[in-house]
């Protein structure tokens, strides 16, 4: 038989009730930072998707605007909530600029992320008879 050590008892337990709770923390941590980094590649594709949309000759900001919900529906509808599109023409380019919320996993952290998407609106100039 071995003889035990007293004094460490429970030692162990201690330690994982000590220890656990951080590496919990670190582990939610990741998760949630890896979350917002995908639904911010999700918006910046929502957003260029939606200005090459609304770029087209027959097209404009509402079938921009629609692109994008379209898109962020479809890879990222539990992912990203309270989304705000906005679209703009400046200079003969159209500005599609995406922002929300993401989904937290850890309690009273808010992420919020954005994506832009920009492009020259298509435009048919008839050419002059000679």
């Amino acid at each position: 038989m071995r003889a035990r050590v007293s004094g460490d008892d429970g030692a162990a337990t201690t330690v994982l009730v000590l220890v656990m709770p951080v590496v919990l923390l670190l582990l939610m941590t990741v998760v949630q930072v890896a979350l917002a980094y995908h639904a911010r590649q999700v918006l910046i594709a929502a957003a260029q998707d939606a200005a090459l949309a609304g770029s087209a000759a027959h097209a404009g900001p509402d079938d921009a605007t629609t692109t994008a919900q379209r898109a962020i529906d479809d890879a990222a509808s539990g992912l990203v909530h309270d989304v705000r599109i906005d679209t703009t023409t400046v200079d003969g380019r159209l500005r599609v600029e995406v922002e929300g919320t993401v989904a937290n996993v850890i309690p009273g952290v808010t992420f919020t992320v954005s994506g832009r998407g920009e492009s020259p609106t298509e435009r048919f100039d008839p050419q002059a008879a000679p």
